[in-house]
């Protein structure tokens, strides 16, 4: 929200580059692609935070695809869907701030309830997401900016 440009990551690039679109985590995270990362500057230039683009195929319906934000410090800012085909007043609920709220101010997901009557759209959301903290913990902040 605070960032006044986006740029990219060499670090993540690279690892990015290297899974030539496969998935992240060699199945860890399910069938999870993260496609794009950024780094997110303020007006100052200081780092803002950074923004994922993933995209999950183990959904109800997939694709899932969500944007992660999180903050220096890997705490997530926050989760939006850029694609949910889940099923009307169950899987849809993933977009629900019941949900998606549970997510900002973590490091890890542990905490974090599923949907009732949507595993597997709760699961696709998870992994996705760890797939992201594991990529900011792995990559980014141990490959350097």
């Amino acid at each position: 929200e605070n960032a006044a440009d986006f740029r990219e990551i060499d670090a993540a690039k690279k690892a990015l580059d290297a899974l030539e679109g496969g998935t992240y985590g060699a199945g860890k995270f399910g069938t999870t692609v993260i496609e794009e990362v950024y780094e997110a500057i303020d007006a100052s230039g200081n780092t803002a935070g950074y923004v994922f683009s993933i995209t999950n195929r183990n959904a109800y319906n997939p694709p899932l695809k969500l944007a992660l934000g999180v903050d220096p410090d890997g705490k997530i800012l926050k989760i939006a869907f850029i694609e949910l085909n889940e099923t009307p007043g169950k899987g849809s609920k993933a977009d629900e701030p019941a949900f998606k709220d549970q997510f900002v101010g973590q490091t890890e997901t542990s905490g974090v309830d599923s949907i009732s009557g949507a595993t597997v759209t709760s699961k696709a959301v998870l992994n996705a997401v760890n797939a992201g903290l594991d990529f900011f913990q792995n990559v980014i902040m141990e490959g350097g900016k």
